[in-house]
């Protein structure tokens, strides 16, 4: 059962877990922090909060942190002794920024941001709406905007750049 350590971040301990794909023997994991945004979903400031309480709570354990969101390709070494930051509720595009925030004012509409929780088929949907598209993806769109960064997903499409090379920023916490 979920303990609510503040608003937007819950905690369950001993967790049992696998990959997506099930291929992966299942792990018992000490605590899983599922860290949310505020009540709004756009207020991120929360969903930092959160995050930062997370790294906390691990540096008073002295015990490593690592992130799962879909679980789509993660292998054993994701879990290793210590907590899991479960992003999918981090999934939001936020609207934070101006044309003045930008190197080139015209990249306006030609970028987004989103949460690492963010699947990468949503973040396609966004900008498809705005008659953009991601240059390539993995084999489908149900991974993490985070952890297919992480992952270098690709495409089959050998001439276009893999999922990280479309990232232009990211906000480390």
């Amino acid at each position: 059962m979920p303990t609510i350590v503040q608003p937007g971040l819950l905690r369950t301990d001993d967790v049992e877990m696998t990959n997506f794909s099930q291929n992966v023997p299942k792990v018992q994991v000490p605590r899983v922090y599922d860290v949310r945004n505020g009540a709004a979903l756009n207020d991120w400031r929360q969903g930092v909060k959160n995050l930062q309480r997370v790294v906390q709570d691990a540096e008073a354990d002295a015990q490593p942190v690592r992130a799962v969101g879909t679980a789509w390709s993660f292998s054993p070494c994701a879990l290793v002794a210590g907590y899991l930051v479960n992003t999918l509720s981090l999934a939001a595009e936020l609207a934070v920024w101006g044309a003045g925030d930008l190197e080139d004012p015209a990249d306006l509409g030609r970028v987004a941001l989103v949460q690492a929780g963010m699947r990468v088929g949503a973040v396609n949907d966004r900008l498809m709406a705005k008659g953009r598209s991601l240059r390539t993806m993995g084999g489908r769109g149900g991974q993490t905007v985070g952890g297919a960064m992480l992952t270098g997903s690709h495409g089959s499409q050998i001439d276009q750049r893999p999922i990280p090379d479309q990232v232009r920023a990211v906000h480390l916490i």
